[in-house]
């Protein structure tokens, strides 16, 4: 079903070049599962246990991102790019790819976390585990 909306919002993105789609879709691909997680393996304790730093490092480093996004959006929208490389703001939609990275880095070691809170074993369980 997931997986079905994604293609779905991809090809109306593509065939209808309708910047919202893409943007909604991202949204509800990061957000969905973020929250839903927030609250997994209750032994892991509350919302705001040490426990959950990698979720709330995954939030501060997407959050981040994404400020830096907008802001790169916003510079295009108002025609004030800059051209330099030794302008700091040339480099903000590398600094989105570095930030959305590092935050997927975080997911994956919180989701990591919560498996193996709930009893899971992450190393048999990995697709494609054992290539030989």
């Amino acid at each position: 079903c997931v997986v079905g909306l994604a293609v779905v919002a991809c090809v109306c993105y593509l065939a209808l070049h309708k910047y919202w789609i893409f943007t909604t879709l991202f949204t509800i691909q990061v957000a969905v599962p973020a929250l839903i997680s927030l609250t997994a393996a209750d032994n892991l304790g509350g919302v705001f246990s040490a426990k959950r730093w990698q979720w709330w490092m995954f939030l501060v480093s997407i959050g981040t991102g994404k400020a830096l996004w907008e802001w790169e959006r916003w510079l295009y929208r108002a025609r004030l790019c800059p051209v330099s490389p030794l302008d700091p703001r040339f480099w903000l939609h590398p600094a989105w790819h570095v930030m959305s990275s590092t935050a997927h880095a975080f997911w994956l070691a919180y989701v990591e976390r919560v498996r193996r809170a709930e009893g899971l074993d992450v190393a048999t369980d990995r697709q494609f585990s054992k290539l030989d």
